[in-house]
């Protein structure tokens, strides 16, 4: 199942762009997703929700987008009222 090992590089790309004083936790989470990774979306939800317990993003949303190609790439996450792309 490599949507675990994807939920964790998520967790730790989103955690290195937290503000350093953040406090907050994260509300949710953009990703594009490339359709030739064969990703479960469901699967890599289940995942997520399993590997941020603990974290800044416990508890966040997933967000999914399907596009062209095989990159995974967080488009965009937001705590409270802010985003970062």
């Amino acid at each position: 199942m490599h949507e675990l090992s994807i939920a964790h590089d998520i967790i730790a790309t989103v955690t290195r762009h937290l503000p350093p004083e953040n406090k907050a936790p994260v509300r949710w989470v953009r990703l594009s997703v490339g359709v030739l990774n064969h990703i479960a979306s469901d699967s890599l939800r289940f995942c997520f929700q399993a590997a941020s317990e603990g974290t800044a993003l416990e508890g966040a949303r997933l967000d999914i987008d399907e596009a062209l190609g095989d990159e995974i790439r967080v488009v965009e996450f937001e705590l409270d009222d802010q985003r970062y792309s």
